[in-house]
This record gives C-alpha cells, structure tokens and sequence, in this order.
C-alpha cells in the first residue's frame, strides 16, 4: 500500500517539528518546503514566496498539506 504524502511548511519551527515526528509514526510519507537553501535534501524542497517560487516535486503525489509557515 503506498503512504499518503504530507506537504508541511514552515518546518523548521517546533510545531512543525512535532506534527512532522506523529505523521512519521503515523505511517505517513513527510515532505517539507522551506526557504533556507542550506536545508535541502531528498525530502525537503525550496520555495519562495516573495519572488513566486516552489519546487513542483513537493507537491508531486502530495495528499496533504499542512500549512504552518510564520506560526511563532
């Protein structure tokens, strides 16, 4: 059975850092954004709102998105 993909922005924050760990244990397939190309790798992926930037292979087969950028 394939796992259902989870988009979550904002991910270098605590909440997300908690969401992210239950949706693992959860059986889920987690994906990031983030701005900080200095964090890239094979699951997380960059985006840029100011300029209307995003790497489409994040939300390639995504079925979730969790939305949790500029949450402080």
């Amino acid at each position: 059975m394939l796992k259902e993909k989870v988009l979550i922005t904002g991910a270098g924050g605590a909440l997300a850092q908690k969401v992210k760990l239950r949706l693992l244990k959860e059986g889920y397939a987690v994906v990031t954004l983030t701005t900080d190309k200095k964090r890239l790798s094979s699951t997380s992926f960059y985006w840029n709102v100011g300029k209307g930037e995003i790497d489409k292979n994040a939300l390639q087969g995504c079925h979730h998105i969790v939305h949790l950028a500029g949450f402080s």
